[in-house]
């Protein structure tokens, strides 16, 4: 994690500095790109369809992120930081990562600070370089964004330099773009609903639940 735009812990300046490790995981996370693009051409081979219409893919993942409007993509961490910099706590946005050992980062706006967290990518899994030992793992990052933006509650710990552990929320996503009233009403409903299962409970036309929950497939990577 990084707090403004300079100071870098000493631990974490350990992990830069050992080669070997960073090696792996960025030979990982190009060992994913490259498996995902093999996977999609031997479906299409054997099944006949398409190869875009194999599981979650890269390219899937950075579509969904697009739909939900607080992915900047390219974005420097000062860029960042002056996006932030007049924002509430809780607020946030999901950026492309300048590590090569990582695909995204989440910059954030805590305790009148800017802090940028990492998203680690380990065994097809999404997760926060957190201090908090059960950080859970997510299959994308949308469903890893929506699992802290869906409960007040839910909050995790991340360590700054001079400040210790502090904890963090999300609450407010900085959208990139205006979207579609449509696309906000759908983000909103599907916030307050923990499960595909409570949308069909809602009480809204056949028509509308249909809507829901094909936003929902689209915003997730199941």
């Amino acid at each position: 994690m990084i707090a403004g735009q300079t100071l870098i812990p000493a631990q974490y300046l350990n992990q830069m500095l050992n080669q070997p490790e960073r090696e792996e995981e960025e030979e990982e996370i190009k060992n994913y790109i490259t498996a995902d693009v093999v996977k999609r051409k031997r479906t299409s081979k054997v099944s006949g369809r398409s190869p875009f219409a194999h599981r979650v893919s890269l390219h899937d993942i950075l579509h969904h992120l697009k739909l939900c409007g607080w992915y900047w993509g390219e974005l420097s961490s000062e860029e960042a930081d002056s996006i932030l910099h007049t924002a509430s706590d809780g607020s946030f946005i999901l950026r492309d990562s300048s590590d090569a050992c990582h695909l995204f980062t989440l910059s954030l706006k805590a305790h009148r600070m800017v802090i940028s967290v990492r998203v680690h990518f380990s065994r097809g899994l999404f997760k926060l370089d957190s201090s908090t030992s059960d950080c859970p793992s997510f299959h994308s990052v949308v469903d890893l964004i929506y699992y802290y933006l869906s409960d007040s509650h839910r909050f995790f710990y991340v360590d700054v330099p001079g400040y210790g552990e502090v904890r963090v929320t999300l609450k407010h996503p900085i959208l990139k773009e205006v979207l579609p009233l449509q696309h906000l009403c759908c983000i909103s409903i599907v916030r307050s609903c923990r499960t595909q299962g409570h949308i069909e409970t809602l009480p809204l036309p056949a028509h509308l639940k249909r809507l829901l929950l094909e936003f929902c497939s689209e915003s997730s990577s199941s």
